[in-house]
């Protein structure tokens, strides 16, 4: 069955597309506000005017009638409302304690991309962790305080490469539900930047069909950067700096032909759907004429005449991208979109070495987490098969950070090396 799809040729001032977590206003985002988000969505509940001090008052209330003595409740104050220690006894009472803040619109561009990368998984029913007593009525409280929650519209992930090992990692971790409480959002951010340095590497290339994870090299975060280094120097953040400059002009476009509001078109579908359309067929004469328009709107050099459909929508991407471009009155725009990938979304992983300029860095509780995902359900791994799976989520490695890798899991404790060969080396979990 063929799948249906509306072109629309009417100029926009840009519009924000739901594959792009940030856009031209602004992108002021909290972390703890993303995951409160993605916690409902997951959960179906919302903590939503409920904080961790309101939560307390109920809790108060409720155990002074329970316990002999009414200050014994000091005590459990203590243990479990200090140091948002409420945050670590269940998924539920984590959502109340970075439910401290009505969340913002940015917060919920955020949550809605990683909830896409979701799916329609359900998750909520394997996250119960043991509790005793006095934490089951703690949680008994919340939940009498929690109102039911429905995600935002579900749109396809443009990652499905992404999208498919969030999920398996999501089960592994939501399997563990203690230690999911604690990782969860390095887990976000993890994964926020790979979809997004994956995006941005993978949407030039839309022609090509569905996306693959594409090579970009990482270094630890104890290793020096050296330009000698060829693929960190060629594949590392410099493969990065165009493509996060095209995110945003790229999807805008895409977003004016293809309203998302109307039905989500990804850009490499678009070979499947329009095909081999001529320069003579309808759908091309209205592409052009629009590229004509859109040109003479942003006061652009008139666009090349194209011969098929798809070289038209390579034609206005082009244009989307020049009127961003130096000198034009919306390069700020972009630049502020730019600014806000590189620090808000890229902040933990991009970073300055010196002569070396910017490389891309994990510190060692990301090599950690992305280790545990990775072995999974496995007991161990061997080192080429680890590897892979870093690969496969978009995490290159060069034999000089390889052999670091090894000598980080050895100082952890968590390798065994049954020979001097890389095949022979077999990585443990450490949760």
């Amino acid at each position: 069955m063929e799948r249906a799809f509306e072109l629309h040729t009417e100029i926009k001032s840009n519009p924000t597309s739901p594959f792009l977590p940030v856009n031209t206003s602004k992108n002021d985002f909290k972390w703890n506000q993303v995951v409160a988000l993605f916690l409902a969505d997951l959960l179906g509940r919302s903590a939503e005017g409920l904080d961790a001090e309101q939560l307390k008052g109920y809790c108060e209330e409720h155990f002074r009638h329970l316990l002999d003595d009414p200050e014994q409740w000091r005590l459990l104050e203590e243990i479990y409302f200090r140091r948002d220690a409420i945050g670590k006894v269940a998924p539920e009472l984590l959502l109340v304690a970075m439910q401290s803040q009505s969340s913002s619109t940015s917060d919920r561009r955020v949550a809605d991309l990683l909830t896409s990368l979701r799916g329609c998984q359900e998750f909520s029913s394997g996250l119960s962790t043991p509790l005793n007593f006095i934490e089951q009525q703690i949680l008994t409280v919340a939940q009498d305080c929690l109102t039911r929650s429905e995600p935002g519209a579900a749109f396809p992930p443009y990652l499905p490469f992404l999208a498919e090992l969030f999920q398996r990692d999501l089960r592994f971790l939501a399997t563990k539900p203690q230690v999911m409480l604690s990782l969860i959002q390095n887990f976000l951010e993890l994964y926020s930047f790979l979809y997004i340095s994956q995006l941005a590497l993978n949407l030039n290339e839309w022609k090509s069909g569905e996306p693959q994870s594409k090579s970009l090299y990482f270094i630890l975060e104890n290793e020096k950067a050296s330009t000698e280094r060829s693929q960190i120097a060629l594949h590392g953040y410099s493969a990065l700096k165009e493509p996060f400059w095209r995110l945003f002009p790229t999807l805008a476009m895409l977003e004016t032909l293809f309203p998302s509001n109307v039905a989500p078109v990804r850009l490499w579908e678009l070979p499947a759907l329009i095909g081999a359309e001529g320069a003579a067929s309808p759908i091309a004469q209205r592409l052009g004429a629009f590229a004509a328009d859109f040109a003479d709107d942003r006061k652009l050099a008139a666009p090349r005449s194209r011969s098929s459909a798809l070289d038209w929508v390579e034609e206005l991407i082009e244009l989307s991208v020049q009127q961003f471009g130096p000198g034009q009155s919306r390069q700020s725009a972009n630049q502020r979109v730019d600014g806000d990938v590189h620090e808000r979304l890229g902040g933990s992983f991009i970073h300055a070495r010196g002569r070396a300029g910017r490389v891309l860095v994990l510190s060692q509780d990301a090599v950690l987490l992305l280790t545990n995902l990775a072995v999974g359900e496995h007991r161990r791994l061997r080192m080429q098969e680890l590897l892979h799976e870093f690969r496969a989520r978009g995490v290159y490695f060069d034999k000089q950070s390889e052999q670091a890798l090894i000598e980080f899991f050895e100082r952890i404790g968590n390798v065994e090396r049954m020979s001097d060969s890389g095949d022979a080396v077999y990585v443990r979990k450490t949760i």
